[in-house]
Order: C-alpha cells, then structure tokens, then sequence
C-alpha cells in the first residue's frame, strides 16, 4: 500500500465530523493527502485539487480521488474561492492605495495569495499616515503586511515593464486610480487582457466607471453624504456625529471587491477565461440604508430616523451614560 493509500484509508475512516471543511484543512494527514495527490504539491482540498488539474495540465479532472473524503459536496462550495487562492498560490498585482483595496488584497494574501504591491518611487501616500512606529506609518504596516513590493514609475518606459512582467503572470489585479488613469498608463483592462486573457482585473472607485459622477474625486464621507446614508448619522441635527467606521471604504469598497473577485475565481474555472469587475463605493451605502428605505416605502414619504428604533427611535436599542464620562451602557432588548 503506498503513502497514499494509507493517508486516504485513514482519513476515510474519520468520524464525519473530522471529515468536514473546517477540520479536515488543518489536518497534517490530509495536507500530506493533497501533496501526494498533486503534481506540485498543491495545498489545498482534494475535490478542489483535483478540479484544479484541469487548469493546471489541460486534461479533464480526475474526481475519484476525492471524493470518498467529501461527505457533502455543499460543505466545500462556500470555501472554494478561498482555497483557489491557497491552492494555486495565486498572484495579485496590487496597484491600490490608502484603504479599500489595501485592505481587499490583505484579506487574499491572507487566504494564501501572493500580493505584489506596485508603489510608486517614494511610495503611496498611505506610508506618511499617523502615527508612527519606529519611523513607519502604523496604518500603513497593519494594511500591507504579508505582501511583497515592487518599486515601479508607471509613467517610465522601465517602470512599465517591470510591473507589465508581473501583470502577465498575474490572476488577478486590483487597482483603484481614477477612471481612465490605467488606460492611459497602458495597462487598461481590455489592453491586459490579450496578454493575459485569465485575469481578473477589479477596479475600485467612488462612483464607478461610467456615468456623471465617475471622474469625482471623493474619501468615505462623501460618499456616504451623497447617497443619504449620512442622514442616518445619531446625534442634535447641529452636531451630527461622525460615523466611527470608514463605511464606504469597507462596506463599499474592500468587501465587494474580496466577494466578487473570489466569484470570478470560481467562474473562471468553468469558463477559463477572465473578467472585468467594476466597483462603486457609493453603490453599496444603498445596502447600508436598507431599514430607511423600507420606512419611507411603508410610509410613502420620507420619515425622521429619530422615530426608527435602529437610529435611536426607541430606549430599547439605545445608549446611555452610566456615571462615568468614560463609560457609556449600551442596551439592544429588541426581541
């Protein structure tokens, strides 16, 4: 019986809730499986792996191997974008500044993809953020960490094709320059996409790629303000209070860009090409205004958010001053 007979054998004979997603992927038993299963070593699930081959050698994908190890083939799908990136180690050109697409391609370095960032000599702006520690900008450290970097001036015929060399191998790229500045650069997406027909290009803007507002330039409170959802903001109508939350970038920005980049990850599997993703911060804050926009639907009219219990309408969801100037209660008996 060889190395892997026996691993499998083993691991088929788990109790089935040692045979799930979440604990089968931290078992060394079953990492050494998918190594031996693999041609390179991939790490990874096997049915993923096995899928994955396909891609990898242009043959059809071998699932007889995994499948004894998967007792519900729904208990990997919600996962598969992740372990893509785990699997493949799949490459990032990360061309993003300051915080939504920093953050988007922190959260795929950490699922396992390699990330270049692509800085311009002196870096981005973020590295000058406050505060400081020991001479580096602290924002900027807890946003980039585990990624590598590339030093590159993309208005230079060298700096071009440094960051063209790693765009070409690249799976996905994520970039967040007003509309048109990647075009002009030479590294459009319709320009990339005949040297690398699989990749899946994200960009990140205010207010998307098109329409009247696309060449605004804007942080996360404008685009708050400009869909409503800052009318929302709690506090005396002369002191509206300041959100304690970049919402736009997150919520708009980082978020979509991390859901629909793994979803191209899966299409592409199917399909074996690439795609185009679009994203609008100021699209998302809609989602965010959710419970205002079904009250004024009911009430056929605009209503005060002071009268809505989420905005502060009832003492059953609110906050309260307990003594101490410090210390604030707070108190959500809503079901």
């Amino acid at each position: 019986m060889s190395e892997l007979e026996a691993a499998l054998e083993t691991l088929r004979a788990l109790p089935k809730d040692q045979r799930r997603a979440p604990t089968l992927l931290v078992n060394p038993l079953f990492r050494r499986a998918v190594e031996l299963a693999t041609p390179d070593g991939l790490e990874g699930d096997a049915l993923a792996a096995a899928v994955w081959l396909e891609a990898l050698a242009g043959r059809p994908p071998d699932l007889a191997l995994a499948a004894p190890l998967v007792p519900r083939l729904d208990d990997w799908r919600g996962l598969r974008g992740v372990f893509l990136l785990r699997a493949l180690d799949r490459h990032v050109a990360d061309f993003t500044t300051l915080l939504p697409g920093p953050l988007a391609t922190l959260m795929l370095a950490d699922a396992g993809a390699e990330v270049v960032k692509i800085e311009r000599p002196g870096g981005e702006e973020g590295r000058r953020f406050l505060p400081h520690v020991n001479g580096m900008s602290a924002p900027f450290v807890v946003l980039n960490r585990g990624k590598q970097g590339l030093i590159a001036d993309l208005k230079t015929e060298d700096g071009k094709a440094k960051a063209m060399a790693l765009v070409e191998r690249a799976d996905v790229l994520v970039e967040q320059f007003r509309p048109g500045v990647m075009e002009r650069l030479g590294f459009g997406y319709e320009t990339l996409k005949t040297k690398n027909p699989r990749l899946i290009y994200c960009s990140i803007t205010g207010y998307g790629q098109t329409g009247p507002r696309r060449d605004e330039a804007g942080h996360d409170i404008n685009y708050i303000g400009a869909t409503g959802l800052l009318s929302l903001s709690p506090g005396p109508g002369n002191r509206p209070t300041v959100p304690p939350a970049l919402i736009a970038d997150i919520g708009g920005g980082t978020f979509p860009a991390v859901i629909n980049i793994l979803l191209a990850l899966i299409a592409r599997e199917k399909t074996g090409k690439g795609s185009y993703i679009d994203i609008a911060m100021s699209d998302a804050m809609f989602t965010f205004s959710w419970l205002a926009l079904a009250a004024r639907w009911a009430a056929g009219k605009p209503v005060d958010p002071a009268m809505l219990r989420h905005f502060g309408g009832s003492p059953r969801y609110q906050m309260a001053n307990i003594g101490d100037a410090a210390r604030l209660f707070s108190c959500e008996a809503i079901e």
